[in-house]
């Protein structure tokens, strides 16, 4: 950070799917996030609604215009490309954070039993905040059985994922059983 500069460091992160994590863990990260503008990210519009609606999480207030937001940048591109499976995804976890949570259910459930991919991770913060646990953990076991995605130290940390803690498979997940 001190080499590249915080801001251009979280940026880059955030543009990463879950890159908002470590606004959510460190909270002088998520003090520098929560004060950046989307000039920030130049044209990286999703990748910003995405980490402000991420870092804004335990305020739901503040959080819900970000998604309502990236649900109306998410939306058009999905039509544009349908099969492309992040889209889903974003829109699931962005229903779920503006309270549309059947639209939330109807759009995660166009993508239960397909193939693992990273956005495997936006359908279990969308799950967490449906109060679904089961279909969180079950997003998690995904991802991790892949080993080259997410590995229990990055929901351990995450307060994010609070809500599991004492859910019998994230426990298990944590302590590194598959």
């Amino acid at each position: 950070a001190e080499r590249v500069g915080l801001v251009d460091l979280l940026v880059t992160i955030a543009r990463q799917n879950w890159g908002h994590i470590l606004s959510r863990v460190f909270d002088d990260y998520g003090e520098v996030m929560r004060g950046l503008s989307l000039n920030a990210f130049g044209v990286d519009t999703g990748d910003y609604l995405n980490a402000k609606a991420g870092v804004y999480y335990a305020t739901p207030d503040l959080a819900q215009p970000y998604f309502d937001s990236l649900t109306a940048w998410t939306t058009p591109r999905r039509e544009a490309r349908p099969r492309w499976r992040a889209y889903p995804a974003l829109l699931a976890l962005a229903f779920a954070g503006s309270g549309r949570n059947e639209a939330a259910i109807e759009e995660a459930d166009s993508l239960r039993g397909g193939p693992v991919g990273y956005y495997c991770y936006h359908l279990a913060e969308a799950f967490v905040m449906l109060g679904d646990h089961d279909a969180a953990v079950e997003q998690i076991r995904k991802l991790m059985a892949r080993r080259d995605w997410f590995s229990p130290p990055v929901f351990r940390f995450d307060p994010f994922w609070d809500p599991l803690r004492d859910h019998p498979g994230f426990q298990e997940l944590l302590e590194g059983g598959n």
